[in-house]
């Protein structure tokens, strides 16, 4: 091969690379701008956390998305969810928070490709900094995954809101 040739097309290699990160870095900042002017102009509110009519007390608890969660088989003891296995009340509000870099959601099945995938609840795009909640029912186990991240994996315990009366119903869990 000519080496002119071989050069040229070793210099529109390393331009398409430089470009394609670019393109990456750029879509990233965009997302967190985007996100950052949701969250100063919210054009809906949340609706309060369902509550338990016997006991007046809110059933809601928050999972974070820690930081490295996107990174598979990270220092994270590959438990990409904190925390990854928990117990809830029927009809508790469930809230992840990402505190990762990368934009993750907390989406019913146990994988993307599973044919209950989204059933239960799906987040959608939790952006980095951001949260995203859902109103889980029933009284069974119920898995949960990352669209984005197959790895990462979490499991929802629900228990019937009558027989957890013991139970902490506020739960909050930060990294």
């Amino acid at each position: 091969m000519n080496p002119q040739l071989s050069k040229a097309i070793f210099g529109i290699g390393i331009a398409l690379s430089v470009a394609s990160v670019a393109s990456v870095y750029v879509t990233m900042l965009a997302t967190q701008n985007q996100n950052l002017n949701s969250q100063a102009n919210p054009t809906t509110s949340q609706p309060p956390a369902p509550s338990n009519s016997s006991t007046g007390i809110s059933t809601s608890t928050t999972i974070a998305i820690p930081n490295g969660a996107a990174v598979q088989e990270s220092s994270l003891d590959k438990e990409y969810y904190k925390p990854g296995n928990i117990k809830i009340t029927s009809n508790s509000k469930v809230t992840w928070t990402n505190q990762d870099i990368a934009a993750h959601t907390a989406t019913s099945g146990q994988s993307i490709d599973s044919s209950d995938s989204g059933q239960a609840f799906d987040t959608g795009t939790i952006t980095p900094g951001s949260s995203g909640s859902a109103v889980i029912t029933g009284s069974d186990e119920i898995p949960y995954h990352c669209t984005f991240h197959p790895w990462m994996l979490g499991i929802l315990q629900i228990t019937p809101a009558a027989s957890a009366a013991n139970d902490n119903r506020n739960t909050s869990v930060q990294s």
